[in-house]
């Protein structure tokens, strides 16, 4: 039948509740995440992501462990038709800040130790913590907000229509 789009059958998982992934419990998504719920999730963090303005063809970087709540992550950045820009956890430090440098995002989702990494590297338009920080923290790192609250207070926001087959969907630095 040729190539399907990658977000076509995320509609379709809603309703179905067999395991899709199993690892520790990350962003919201329980360790044991079944199909419907890593959809729902997916939805709700790209209502969100959409609300604060990211959109088709804007760079975004998943400094996230490996699990639902990561995979939740890109699903949705893919729905709104951003680039997800990862790098693989055997990168050294310096090989991480490099990608990100030559990568140049204009957005950086991550963890308390993601932001940091990318603290010194050029400043993107939105950092975003997934996790809750200390007010110190949050001013120290540069972070606008965390994913949590942004896809609590905006749950429900019309989303574009979802990107063409051939648009772009990761930028890997492996």
């Amino acid at each position: 039948d040729g190539p399907r789009p990658l977000l076509q059958g995320l509609d379709g998982l809603r309703g179905n509740h067999a395991v899709a992934l199993e690892r520790g419990a990350r962003l919201g998504v329980p360790p044991t995440t079944s199909q419907d719920l890593l959809a729902l999730r997916a939805l709700q963090i790209a209502s969100g992501l959409h609300f604060a303005g990211v959109g088709r063809g804007e760079l975004v970087t998943l400094l996230l462990p490996p699990g639902p709540g990561r995979t939740a992550v890109a699903h949705a950045c893919w729905r709104i038709g951003a680039v997800v820009v990862a790098t693989s956890t055997e990168l050294t430090l310096r090989e991480c800040e490099q990608a990100h440098r030559q990568a140049r995002p204009g957005i950086i989702i991550a963890n308390g130790s993601g932001l940091a990494l990318t603290r010194a590297a050029r400043s993107p338009w939105l950092r975003l913590a997934v996790g809750r920080l200390p007010v110190l923290n949050r001013v120290v790192l540069g972070v606008g907000d965390n994913l949590a609250d942004m896809v609590a207070h905006h749950p429900h926001v019309t989303l574009p229509p979802p990107p063409a087959p051939d648009d772009s969907a990761a930028l890997l630095f492996a």
